[in-house]
């Protein structure tokens, strides 16, 4: 399946998919499972249910070559995309020159809020962009993708406080 890129939705995952986050500006409207897909090499797995800041929510998880590197969409319920999440990400360039051109994020977590306890939350609402900095080892550990909101929508809607779940073995 080829992607049409001729959307603005299929324009914005090459340039995700690429690591091209120093232009982007957000999540566009209208991405579904099908775009993703399209971009993402074996497509998205099954839907899943689960839970985004306490709230039940249909995910997908796709590849982008590398098992250990997942990407997460989180899906409305009309199968837009509104949330996608990908762990230790491709990035152009250096990092320290990719937070250069970003400047200041709009607000910042601490570590050890939310996913990833050794990262600062860098984040850019109005671009609809949240990068997980590893200050230390000057890494990206992940980076969260959104349409443009505020940094309070970001946290208390689309899982910024949010932690990984570990379930008891059996």
């Amino acid at each position: 399946m080829t992607a049409d890129t001729s959307t603005p939705c299929a324009a914005a995952m090459r340039a995700f998919a690429a690591g091209d986050l120093a232009t982007w500006t957000g999540l566009p409207a209208g991405c579904t499972d099908r775009d993703l897909t399209a971009e993402f090499s074996g497509g998205g797995g099954p839907g899943g249910d689960g839970r985004l800041s306490h709230v039940p929510a249909k995910f997908r998880t796709y590849s982008a070559g590398d098992p250990q590197r997942p990407i997460q969409a989180w899906f409305d319920g009309s199968d837009n995309a509104f949330l996608i999440t990908w762990i230790a990400p491709t990035v152009v360039g250096d990092v320290d020159a990719l937070l250069s051109t970003l400047g200041e994020p709009e607000h910042k977590l601490a570590p050890g809020i939310g996913y990833h306890a050794d990262a600062h939350q860098w984040i850019y609402a109005s671009r609809g962009l949240t990068l997980w900095v590893r200050e230390r080892r000057n890494e990206i550990a992940r980076v969260a993708m959104y349409r443009p909101t505020t940094a309070a929508d970001y946290e208390n809607r689309l899982g910024g406080r949010d932690k990984t779940r570990y379930l008891p073995r059996r």
